[in-house]
């Protein structure tokens, strides 16, 4: 099988909780795939966001929102 079957190439992924843990561990795996990286928590996700930017060439940004709050 093929590796490229599975590049993100183009693609833009948004990965809520990814300061940190799991939500941390798929943002870089899908900017390792090829995919620019939309990083949303409750807080900055600075860590998860130098760490792409460190092994990958992906684009990514960091959205720092409280989703439980509709307003």
């Amino acid at each position: 099988m093929s590796d490229n079957m599975f590049r993100l190439d183009g693609e833009v992924a948004l990965v809520t909780g990814s300061s940190r843990g799991l939500g941390a561990a798929m943002a870089v795996a899908l900017a390792g795939a090829g995919a620019d990286v939309v990083l949303h928590d409750r807080c900055c996700a600075g860590d998860t966001e130098r760490a792409i930017r460190e092994s990958t060439s992906a684009r990514t940004t960091c959205l720092v929102a409280d989703l439980i709050d509709r307003a």
